[in-house]
């Protein structure tokens, strides 16, 4: 059966000052530009700058300035074809509106992708992309055990601060993501970052000034029983000055 090459849906989105049109056909991009889309409020008849792409049926308008959230927006559709290079059916005169949301983002700046904790002490910091700077300083961070959110373990509000310390959680691969919130209303989610929880091991302590040689040794001396010993013969086949020889760190291997 024939089916009209129609718009299905409208959706907006304040905090990507977007707006996205679905049709019920792949949309021809050629037949795509500002030429034959217009945005403006309904009000004041003032038009909206604006950038469109096509992205298989739904078709994309970046707005070039943040709209007013709650009042009513005219989009307006001309001449715009299928792949099929049907027409088309618009309502010459869509009306749509942005839902009040924050416009702020979050990018989390530690822990970085996949590194290895011991502690986990999470930090970030808030972007406000408005022209009109204002911060929330109210966070909702959330880590879970995949990247899909599903099975989230931690779910913790943060107030006034950039950065908090996660504790009680078993080792193991994790995965956060926090979003600026006010009261109701929230802000997108940042990128997910994803962590390793293992056991701290323990590692000499250098100085930076101090040589490192590293030489193959045999041990001459030392204990079958597994015991440790209070001395340990070791012959090195490098002939090193003993007096510059500060420290001699001794670290057990694992079986």
């Amino acid at each position: 059966m024939y089916q009209d090459f129609r718009i299905i849906s409208i959706d907006t989105s304040y905090a990507q000052k977007t707006i996205y049109i679905t049709t019920s056909f792949d949309i021809d991009a050629t037949s795509v530009d500002s030429s034959n889309i217009q945005v403006y409020d309904r009000v004041t008849k003032q038009e909206v700058g604006l950038t469109c792409k096509v992205q298989e049926t739904q078709l994309v308008i970046e707005l070039a300035e943040w709209p007013t959230p709650e009042i009513d927006y005219i989009v307006a559709i001309s001449e715009i074809k299928s792949v099929i290079d049907d027409d088309l059916i618009a309502i010459d005169k869509n009306k749509v509106s942005f839902k009040n949301a924050i416009a702020n983002t979050v990018q989390i700046t530690s822990p970085t992708s996949m590194q290895i904790l011991s502690d986990i002490n999470i930090e970030w910091i808030e972007k406000c992309p408005l022209p009109n700077i204002i911060f929330y300083d109210n966070y909702r961070i959330q880590i879970s055990t995949e990247n899909v959110f599903y099975n989230i373990i931690k779910d913790i509000n943060i107030k006034s601060q950039s950065n908090t310390l996660i504790e009680d959680l078993s080792y193991g691969q994790y995965y956060v993501r926090i979003r600026v919130e006010d009261n109701e209303t929230t802000g997108l989610w940042s990128d997910i970052t994803t962590f390793v929880f293992q056991e701290a091991k323990l590692e000499p302590i250098l100085d930076n000034d101090t040589p490192i040689y590293i030489a193959p040794m045999e041990i001459i001396s030392f204990p079958l029983s597994g015991e440790t010993p209070s001395s340990i013969l070791i012959e090195l086949n490098t002939e090193i000055d003993p007096l510059t020889i500060n420290d001699i760190i001794v670290i057990r291997r694992d079986v």
